[in-house]
């Protein structure tokens, strides 16, 4: 397997990956029609997104056509062992979520690890990640830290209550913000119980506003 193809997925394990290939970022990606233009062809994506919202960020700018390279922990992202499982024993989900993607798996907190990281993204275009607030400068990789360093870097950070607000540090499932964004008041019955919406909607809507932001600072 050469070393910048995706990854194949399996359910248990993530197959290790090498330093991508800068020189090759002008290919379009395997996922995409060589015969047509793309508006994002060219760029580098430094993916550190998990589960809906970030993924969906990712997926969308995979899908325009820039080089996205997925940062998984080392037994591999949780949503690669979330069912429905498909024919090959791979998660339905994460092919879903991360589908156009490539995938490496790496110890953050481990310093080879944390060097190649730092010099993918000193490679980068855009950084995107949706860990809770504080986990990437606690990291190494924080946002005011790498722009300063990379000042053409895009660095998109996803979350439930932002980045420095007084809930920042809260939790944010997609349940808890379609409650306390008034969203299940609105839902169901008028004598009724507040109602989730069937769909995680708000982590989707945050993936595409995330995807929305890059490509208007990317133009």
């Amino acid at each position: 397997m050469k070393n910048n193809t995706i990854i194949s997925i399996q359910k248990e394990s993530v197959l290790m990956m090498t330093e991508p290939k800068y020189d090759e970022l002008e290919e379009n990606n395997p996922h995409l029609d060589k015969d047509k233009p793309y508006p994002l062809s060219g760029l580098l994506v430094v993916d550190f997104t998990h589960v809906l919202s970030g993924p969906t960020c990712t997926r969308m700018l995979a899908d325009a056509g820039a080089r996205v390279i997925h940062i998984e922990r080392k037994t591999g992202d949780d949503t690669r062992h979330m069912g429905p499982y498909i024919e090959d024993g791979s998660s339905e989900y994460f092919r879903i979520c991360n589908a156009g993607k490539e995938s490496i798996a790496l110890d953050l907190k481990d310093p080879k690890d944390h060097a190649l990281v730092e010099k993918m993204i000193a490679k980068a275009d855009v950084v995107v990640e949706n860990f809770r607030p504080g986990l990437m400068k606690r990291l190494g990789f924080g946002t005011d830290e790498m722009v300063k360093k990379y000042p053409k870097l895009i660095f998109a950070s996803i979350s439930g209550f932002g980045q420095y607000g007084p809930w920042s540090k809260q939790a944010a499932y997609d349940t808890i913000v379609q409650a306390v964004s008034g969203l299940m008041d609105v839902t169901g019955t008028p004598d009724g119980k507040p109602t989730r919406v069937g769909t995680s909607v708000s982590d989707v809507v945050a993936g595409i506003m995330g995807y929305s932001a890059d490509c208007t600072r990317c133009s």
